[in-house]
């Protein structure tokens, strides 16, 4: 849900300096007769998110006016809630009681993932490392810059000419890095990137890639046709197949190994709760609770979510051609 204040009041907050210093918590955001909201809560807001996108958030000042505008609206309408009793009755005190549960076994959890100490991985990742030295072989790769001239909206014989039209006015001497790739390839992908490829050579059809392999560096290559049209492609340089060495890895070997000791130390964590010989199940109330779906129901949310599914692929079939205008 996006809730917006007034006008006026984001006006005022734009005027605040940027990257001021740190509030603090109890700072007044907004006040509104005995209905405050101060920095803290907007800090136990942010808490909600994880905790590598909390800059990003805090980055945008929409996004915080935002923030502290459903803070503001939910604590008017909680209270308007109290104010009839709402709080009080049995189903939302026991609602209330699972959120807070909720919350407290999330927090509980994050703390215990954090307090973990993990051993020292490096030499089990050397082990790995040793032990299946293929395993880390990196793919011979290139880089090149291309021109596609996709057959969408044209015939074999105009895409090919216009595909030697690029290629011409390469051999002339003119970049890639300048309009040519905008003005003349259809892959909307290489349009914002000069017709950057950089990787393995797998990411070129096959009967370009056999080109690729052959043809002189820095030299324009003549028109190849592929599945997909013609592409005019130059390789910048070219990197053979070769092991990484183990410090280029190291890292993330040994993270995966810190990662799989603490995921077994949660479970062991859980197990002491939910395999404990105390926990008495009372199946036969338990399955009590399952009663007959609606038939009919369950067929209409299939077919609802078919209809969105449908219309959401429509809806980029219709932004990628818009993005890709035929030439």
């Amino acid at each position: 849900m996006k809730i917006r204040f007034a006008l006026a009041l984001i006006v005022a907050s734009l005027s605040s300096p940027l990257f001021a210093a740190e509030l603090s918590p109890d700072t007044i955001l907004v006040k509104r007769g005995d209905i405050v909201v101060t920095a803290a809560d907007f800090y136990a807001y942010l808490d909600k998110l994880p905790e590598n996108q909390r800059d990003y958030f805090r980055g945008d000042l929409e996004r915080i006016t935002n923030a502290v505008s459903q803070i503001y609206l939910f604590r008017v309408l909680a209270a308007e809630a109290r104010a009839q009793g709402i709080d009080k009755e049995p189903d939302m005190k026991q609602r209330m009681a699972l959120m807070q549960e909720t919350v407290l076994a999330q927090a509980y959890m994050s703390r215990f993932d954090k307090a973990i100490v993990t051993p020292d991985f490096t030499g089990v990742a050397r082990e790995m490392y040793k032990a299946n030295p293929e395993k880390y072989k990196a793919p011979e790769t290139l880089r090149a810059r291309q021109i596609i001239v996709g057959l969408q909206g044209r015939s074999d014989e105009e895409a090919r000419k216009r595909a030697e039209q690029a290629q011409a006015r390469l051999l002339k001497g003119e970049p890639f890095t300048g309009n040519i790739v905008r003005e003349f390839s259809t892959d909307s992908r290489f349009k914002i990137n000069d017709g950057l490829i950089d990787g393995p050579y797998k990411l070129l059809p096959p009967e370009v890639e056999a080109i690729a392999k052959t043809i002189p560096l820095n030299q324009v290559s003549a028109p190849i046709k592929a599945d997909d049209g013609y592409h005019v492609i130059m390789v910048e340089e070219r990197v053979p197949a070769h092991v990484i060495p183990f410090e280029k890895v190291k890292d993330s070997l040994v993270e995966a190994e810190q990662k799989k000791f603490k995921h077994g130390a949660v479970e062991d964590k859980l197990a002491t709760i939910t395999k404990s010989k105390d926990i008495v199940l009372y199946t036969d109330q338990i399955a009590a609770l399952q009663v007959e779906p609606d038939r009919a129901k369950l067929q209409e949310m299939h077919n609802e979510k078919l209809r969105e599914e449908t219309a959401a692929k429509k809806k980029l079939i219709e932004e990628a051609a818009k993005a890709t205008p035929s030439k």
